[in-house]
């Protein structure tokens, strides 16, 4: 079902262990996350 939403999204990362990661894994795993809350 789609939202009909047509807008932008942003990621923030707040918790500091993301920050001591290597930043290609925060971000793979931040597109996971997000495409698993949004529908397509």
């Amino acid at each position: 079902m789609a939202s009909g939403f047509n807008g932008v999204v942003s990621l923030e990362l707040f918790n500091r262990k993301y920050w001591e990661q290597d930043p290609n894994v925060v971000a793979a795993e931040g597109l996971r996350k997000m495409k698993a809350v949004i529908p397509t």
